[in-house]
């Protein structure tokens, strides 16, 4: 099953703030050809308790159309949906819900969406996206850490990626999950040092020259990075006997005020990065997909464009930005008659013209 990775005492703190929920949620979004956004927000429930408006994963109001339903499986279990629905006339509105009106449990994420088409006379191209801005200010991506095996299914919705982890080939996915999880704890600490660094060096404002010539704060950052792979290093964040081998007593003596404080900005950041509530994302565009960074699901019905599946979760974006997007292609059947249609025109033209000449 995937997880939140977490692996220091640093962070387990912060873990058990972030309480568990009894509920899933999925987005879809219906894009039509003139750029308006059909949005369905999905709520999956296994008690039949009110469900808190508040705990929404995107902006919804009272703008929305409200509904819902229960299912009652074999095993006399009970499942609640509720639903929401808005259509949205561009992404402009999407936008405006985000940085205006979100008063969801992801308030603090700074989130996008972008549709363009282009008109190709034969066909044409649509493109949508959202886009989850990383939360921390370094860039540390997941693509320098893991194989390209590794990444395909680190970045699998989590509903399928948990189908197959229990399914016949679970060794496989177990030993390749113990893979995952050991290159990306040394990815999360990466990310950790070189933020906490960075805080470091703007809350010294400067200073930094008296003891590390420039160019040098760079090998610093690097020689905690190297630390990072010795067990339990992160235990206690960084420890103080380590700060003063490679910072040096007297730095640490003049700048355990900043020291502090860059700790401080840390578990501010990781403090959101605990509290984000996942969900799934799913976009269905017009006509045939011609590409995405998405898993795409599979339809009974031929004639209904299939959808793209994300699962959105801090992981993805801690230290990178996490950009979800699909094209498709639709054809412009008018575009072929009227370009047989000025074909025939110019041979019966030509026809005509050769006949008179004779």
């Amino acid at each position: 099953m995937k997880r939140k990775i977490v692996a220091t005492g640093f962070l387990l703190a912060l873990m058990l703030l972030s309480g568990c929920k009894d509920y899933r949620i999925k987005v879809l979004n219906n894009v039509n050809r003139d750029g308006s956004v059909l949005r369905n927000v999905i709520v999956t429930r296994e008690t039949d308790e009110e469900f808190n408006f508040a705990n929404f994963t995107v902006p919804v109001d009272s703008s929305w159309t409200f509904s819902d339903s229960m299912s009652i499986s074999e095993d006399q279990d009970t499942t609640w949906f509720l639903y929401a629905d808005k259509l949205f006339s561009d992404v402009a509105k999407i936008n405006f819900a985000y940085d205006n009106a979100d008063t969801a449990v992801n308030f603090w994420l700074d989130r996008s969406a972008d549709f363009n088409k282009k008109f190709r006379w034969f066909t044409t191209t649509y493109r949508f996206s959202e886009r989850v801005e990383r939360l921390m200010d370094v860039e540390v991506r997941m693509e320098d850490y893991l194989e390209k095996e590794e990444l395909r299914h680190y970045y699998l919705p989590e509903s399928i990626a948990t189908e197959l982890e229990n399914g016949i080939d679970s060794t496989y996915y177990e030993t390749l999950n113990d893979s995952i999880e050991a290159k990306s704890e040394y990815w999360l600490m990466t990310g950790i040092i070189r933020q906490w660094a960075l805080n470091l060096e703007t809350l010294t404002a400067g200073q930094l020259e008296e003891f590390f010539p420039e160019g040098t704060w760079k090998k610093v950052e690097d020689a905690f990075i190297r630390q990072a792979k010795i067990p339990g290093f992160m235990d206690d964040f960084v420890p103080d006997s380590l700060l003063t081998v490679i910072l040096g007593e007297q730095f640490v003596q003049n700048f355990q005020l900043e020291l502090d404080s860059a700790e401080a900005l840390l578990e501010e950041v990781f403090g959101y990065y605990m509290e984000v509530a996942s969900y799934d994302m799913e976009i269905r565009m017009p006509g045939t997909i011609t590409g995405t960074n998405g898993y795409l699901l599979t339809s009974g019905d031929e004639n209904e464009t299939p959808g793209i599946l994300w699962t959105v979760e801090g992981d993805y974006f801690l230290a990178a930005d996490y950009n979800m997007w699909v094209e498709s292609q639709v054809k412009n059947t008018w575009a072929w008659y009227v370009s047989a249609g000025f074909l025939l025109f110019v041979i019966l033209g030509l026809l005509r013209f050769r006949k008179r000449k004779k």
